[in-house]
Order: structure tokens, then sequence, then C-alpha cells
């Protein structure tokens, strides 16, 4: 019977939802990143595909460290957050929709509110 002892889960539910659906969003995106290339370029500069693409790199190791539950990447989440924002508004490639931003903040807020959980 002592076996049966409920016990809190390591990894809290909404950080897995949050993994999987950034996951499954960077693991589509890198992809179209490369496909649409040459029309990234075009309208937004040379510089901007390789940026999208190593972004999204980021955004995929960010999301390995939530779901290992490693505090290294709330930190590096929050930093490339605040710097990709910096970029992109600098360069003007930012959005005009700040709905964007909200997800992004979610992740950063609940990588906090449970960053002691975290190793």
């Amino acid at each position: 019977m002592s076996e049966l002892i409920w016990r809190a889960p390591k990894r809290p539910l909404i950080i897995t939802i949050l993994c999987i659906v950034v996951g499954f969003g960077g693991l589509v995106a890198l992809p179209l990143i490369i496909y649409a290339y040459r029309e990234l370029g075009h309208e937004f500069g040379a510089w901007y595909p390789p940026y999208a693409f190593l972004s999204g790199i980021i955004g995929l190791v960010c999301c390995y460290g939530y779901w290992q539950m490693r505090r290294w990447a709330v930190f590096l989440y929050t930093a490339f957050f605040v710097i990709n924002l910096g970029i992109l508004l600098a360069t003007g490639t930012a959005k005009a929709n700040p709905v964007g931003e909200i997800y992004p903040l979610i992740m950063i807020l609940c990588g906090f509110i449970y960053l002691r959980r975290m190793q």
C-alpha cells in the first residue's frame, strides 16, 4: 500500500503543455523558415532568415530545458526574449500585433513561478 502514495509530478501540467506547444511550433517553423528563406530575405533583409532559424533553435533548446525543469532554460529564454524583441524593434521587423508576445511572456512567467522546483 505504501507504493500508492501520491507524489506531486516533477513537471507541472502547465509547463508540460507549454513545452508541447512550443516544441511543436518550433519543429513546424524551422522547415517553413528554410522553405521561405528567399522571401524572408527579400522582405526583411538577408540577415533575417539565418537569424530566424537560429532563434528557432534557441527556442527549441529552451523548450527542452523547460521540459527537463532546468533553471538555465528560464534565464536563457527570458534573455533571448528581451534581446530578440530589442533586435526586432530596432530593425523594424517586429510584428505590429502585440498578441505574439503574450505567449512567450506566459512561458517566462510560468518559468519563474516554478523556478524553485527546477534544478
